[in-house]
């Protein structure tokens, strides 16, 4: 642990918070789908429901992935500086998971037939 000092330590934290807070997102609404009453095997709605939470959830996976590997990379003094290449490349992949997620998870409630 005393490569804590190098590298954007800033950044790898809050990488790493966002993370959380995508996979914590994902579980929340299929949660809230589940609670609802709503299968992917009673309706065309839950099964567009399921498949538009499958998508999202390999974009999560490929977050929590990506995180992981900066990490790894920060841990080991390899992510220096505050604006270094993968750092740039992961911002885009959070940005749009999180945009992405937005879209699945507002899209089915405020469409006048979602039952808002």
């Amino acid at each position: 642990m005393a490569r804590f000092k190098r590298g954007s330590g800033l950044s790898a934290a809050t990488m790493t918070l966002s993370m959380v807070c995508l996979v914590a997102a994902l579980a929340v609404d299929g949660l809230d789908w589940w609670h609802a009453g709503l299968r992917g095997d009673a309706s065309g709605q839950g099964a567009t429901i399921y498949a538009m939470l499958a998508w999202h959830s390999a974009i999560v996976v490929a977050v929590v992935l990506s995180a992981f590997y900066y990490l790894a990379r920060w841990m080991r003094a390899l992510a220096p500086g505050p604006a270094n290449k993968t750092l740039e490349a992961l911002r885009i992949l959070f940005m749009y998971a999180a945009l992405e997620g937005a879209a699945g998870l507002l899209l089915p409630r405020l469409l006048p037939w979602g039952g808002v």
